[in-house]
């Protein structure tokens, strides 16, 4: 894996003496590695995405990284996400296909979205497991740089104690996003976001998060994340806290370098005195034209 986490930097570096004052396109490619305490295999994925911004992003109105949001610009964006995890006999591996559309404009107060994405895993051969996603949502500007919105998702996956029974579910997502924009060029970003996933089948899942980003410049910017998640149910590998420190820095104004690391701690009923640990190192490079 970190063999992958150098040739990404190789990759990018022809791009470094290439600098454009705006841009309207990106395409992103992320590297990640997880590892928990109990396992001898790891988690190895990545991600692809290309967006296409509906007008074109000023780099002169703020840090780099916040422009889009700044002068509240439009996008549609696609994505594909593979992985493979060896931590159990016959592994998993899985794709995550997504597609999402942003619609917004400088005059206007209102943000509206949709989303789809399909999910495909198999489990060690011979389990097939299939998802599909659909969300719309809606934001509202209260002043110049804060954001509300609110999101409806609706899908079919397999219950969680399960992998041949299907259920609906329903996810209602609602953010505050709020940037702090200082005259010596510092600047803050933080958002707060709270999200209930409920399964036809009674299984329930509520996120609580919490996210602050400093920028320094234009260029470089250090982030904290942090995420809680509670569910009724007495084994869940999803539920615990997750830790993340971050940190972006754009060599130029048309190639970002990103990395994080984070911890998460499972906190399920069971689970929980087993110590499950995890830790997830990525590494991502994005090219802006």
């Amino acid at each position: 894996m970190l063999r992958k986490f150098f040739l990404i930097f190789v990759y990018f570096i022809p791009f470094t003496n290439i600098a454009l004052a705006d841009y309207q396109n990106s395409i992103s490619l992320s590297l990640y590695q997880l590892e928990d305490n109990i396992s001898s295999g790891d988690v190895e994925g990545q991600n692809i995405s290309g967006t296409h911004y509906f007008s074109q992003v000023e780099t002169a109105k703020g840090p780099w990284e916040l422009v889009p949001f700044i002068q509240r610009t439009g996008y549609i964006q696609l994505g594909m996400t593979t992985y493979k995890d060896t931590r159990f006999a016959g592994g998993e591996k899985g794709t995550n296909y997504s597609f999402k559309a942003v619609f917004a404009q400088p005059g206007s107060s209102f943000v509206y979205g949709a989303s789809y994405e399909k999910d495909e895993t198999d489990i060690a051969g011979f389990i097939k497991l299939r998802s599909n996603s659909y969300g719309l949502s809606l934001g509202y500007f209260i002043g110049q740089y804060t954001l509300i919105s609110t999101q409806m998702q609706r899908s079919k996956k397999p219950e969680s104690y399960s992998f041949y029974e299907e259920t609906d579910t329903e996810t209602q997502r609602f953010n505050l996003r709020k940037i702090f924009l200082y005259e010596n060029g510092t600047a803050i970003n933080m958002s707060v976001d709270y999200s209930k996933e409920t399964y036809a089948s009674d299984e329930e899942f509520k996120t609580t998060s919490i996210s602050g980003d400093f920028f320094f410049n234009s260029q470089l910017s250090v982030g904290a994340h942090y995420k809680e998640v509670k569910s009724n149910l007495w084994i869940s590998s999803v539920d615990g806290n997750t830790t993340v420190i971050k940190s972006n820095y754009f060599i130029n104004q048309s190639l970002q370098l990103s990395a994080s690391y984070s911890e998460f701690k499972n906190n399920s009923i069971v689970l929980s005195y087993l110590g499950i640990k995890e830790k997830t190192l990525s590494l991502s490079g994005s090219y802006y034209f």
